[in-house]
């Protein structure tokens, strides 16, 4: 960006010079549709920022377009003209400069003088910004060195790749010996961690198998087999890419050996069938550039060689809890097996975070107020500056617990299922429930707690465990809280599991008819597996 401002300044600077020593051509550039080629060559030759082949042309002729908005903008302006649209601004600027035209004589006036104003002042720079707070390779083409990004592999370092991305004109970057775009080079290093990770996950899971806990080993084993696959995906992407262009360079010349193409066409065609990440990405993250590989989920590939043929046929729900997140029960035949998520420490954190940054928040917002209303029109001092940074860090970590919360519990909920053999998984549709009016907390814990993100999470984790995408499913959670599972009879809540009297949002729940109690959220997520079949509990179907 560097190298592009001080070319782009360098054009600009001769630019006007050449402007301003012929009025006759600052007239042609302003009347004419196109921008004539003998003044680009003239800018470019007066210049010595660029090189004299067709980038510097074309360079030349982009600075041209900037110089020619910027008078176009200055005159209209001047003769308080008001117009939006590029194409009516040139349109009008070159009726004005006709021959004949009554206005002529001012506007090559108004010309002269700002052209004489930047040659003695200096041109109005602007700093050149990354406007795209991402750059997607998605759309370039595959095959071929001209998709803009390029992967080779460390000969110095192991489990190191380098990213070489290809420069737009204007920047000049480095010369890099693997990198197919010669001096155009911007090059990034990143460490190919999943092969360290998928060989610490096994060592864990030997560790899960000593201790008995199977329902860890076999999440550890299957996340070993994800990030070899993750890995492989990475190495046939760059193994393709290299063939691709080897291919490219032997058709080429004329002595090529048929033999050595034909086999090189068949690996290739190999690797088009076989699994590979997609384009990469960089994101702009405050002061940090990040680097995004999406890859292929397993979708059963995985999990069919680490799990082999399971059965499952039975079924869960998922109750929302103000005091726990997930409320979570399987039916076995005629008993049930429950569990109550919580993650207590990272809510807690969670909200601190939320609230002092709400506090905040109003203090900035009055502050900038107070600023606007006395200095309307100045930027912000460095305190007001420093504060808005300071908000927005709490907003990302804020952003970060809510989806590390949802990763916990989707993960706890994904394979308690997994344990318990579940084949399709109900959870409560609330995005038509609102707290009722004079609940006071309710309502913001109901919106504070990522049910949505926690559905996704699951039907994701779900999906690349091999299940269908309708193993998870929404239905409507009517009355599934104030009816008993066991005689289908309207029960209250009440205090504990001993108390029988009613006591609004109490954490149990007490039928009078059969006189049992029942912890509240796993009473209302047993009745949530039966709502799409049963006539006591009603509600609709349908799937997320």
């Amino acid at each position: 960006m560097t190298l592009s401002d001080w070319t782009r300044r360098g054009l600009i600077t001769a630019a006007v010079n050449v402007l301003n020593e012929s009025i006759d051509d600052a007239l042609t550039l302003l009347r004419r549709k196109r921008i004539p080629s003998y003044l680009i060559r003239k800018v470019r030759d007066s210049c010595d920022s660029p090189k004299n082949n067709g980038s510097g042309y074309h360079y030349a002729m982009g600075i041209l377009r900037q110089v020619r908005l910027a008078l176009d903008k200055h005159i209209l302006d001047t003769m308080e003209v008001k117009i939006g649209w590029r194409a009516r601004q040139r349109k009008k600027v070159a009726s004005l400069l006709k021959s004949g035209s009554p206005d002529c004589q001012r506007v090559s006036h108004i010309i002269e003088s700002k052209l004489d104003d930047w040659v003695k002042s200096g041109y109005a720079f602007t700093v050149p910004q990354l406007r795209s707070y991402s750059l997607d390779f998605s759309a370039s083409t595959e095959n071929s060195i001209g998709q803009g990004y390029w992967f080779t592999l460390d000969e110095e370092r192991e489990n190191e790749i380098h990213l070489h991305l290809k420069l737009p004109p204007g920047i000049n970057g480095t010369h890099h010996k693997d990198s197919p775009y010669k001096g155009k080079t911007l090059t990034f290093r990143f460490l190919d961690w999943l092969p360290r990770a998928a060989k610490q996950d096994r060592r864990k899971t030997q560790t899960a198998r000593e201790k008995r806990e199977v329902n860890r080993a076999e999440s550890l084993i299957f996340r070993a087999a994800k990030f070899d696959d993750m890995h492989n995906q990475l190495m046939n992407t760059l193994k393709f890419q290299h063939l691709a262009l080897k291919l490219a360079r032997l058709k080429q010349r004329k002595d090529s050996p048929p033999k050595e193409i034909i086999e090189l066409q068949k690996q290739i065609t190999d690797l088009k069938g076989a699994r590979r990440s997609a384009p990469p990405r960089l994101l702009l993250r405050g002061q940090r550039v990040i680097l995004q590989i999406p890859f292929l989920s397993p979708n059963g590939s995985v999990s069919s060689t680490i799990f082999e043929d399971r059965k499952y046929s039975t079924k869960a729900g998922v109750d929302r809890g103000l005091r726990a997140p997930v409320a979570l029960s399987v039916e076995k035949e005629q008993s049930f097996e429950d569990l109550v998520i919580s993650v207590d420490t990272l809510i807690k954190n969670r909200e601190k975070l939320r609230k002092h940054a709400y506090n905040l928040t109003s203090k900035l917002t009055r502050k900038k107020n107070n600023w606007d209303q006395k200095r309307s029109g100045q930027s912000y001092p460095a305190p007001i500056l420093k504060h808005d940074r300071h908000v927005e860090a709490l907003w990302r970590k804020v952003r970060r617990l809510d989806r590390e919360i949802a990763r916990q519990v989707a993960s706890r909920t994904v394979w308690f299922c997994e344990e318990h053999r579940v084949k399709k998984l109900f959870f409560e549709d609330l995005r038509s429930f609102q707290g009722h009016a004079g609940s006071k907390d309710f309502s913001y814990n109901l919106t504070s707690n990522l049910w949505g993100k926690i559905i996704d999470t699951v039907r994701y984790m779900r999906e690349s465990l091999g299940h269908s995408k309708y193993s998870v499913w929404t239905v409507s959670p009517r009355y599934t809280s104030q009816t008993c599972h066991v005689c289908g009879e309207r029960g209250k809540r009440v205090e504990d599991e001993k108390s029988t009297t009613e006591k609004r949002g109490g954490e149990y729940f007490y039928c009078e008819k059969c006189e049992g109690h029942f912890h509240a959220d796993i009473n209302a997520a047993r009745n949530i597996i039966h709502v799409q079949d049963s006539s006591a509990v009603p509600g609709r179907t349908m799937s997320t």
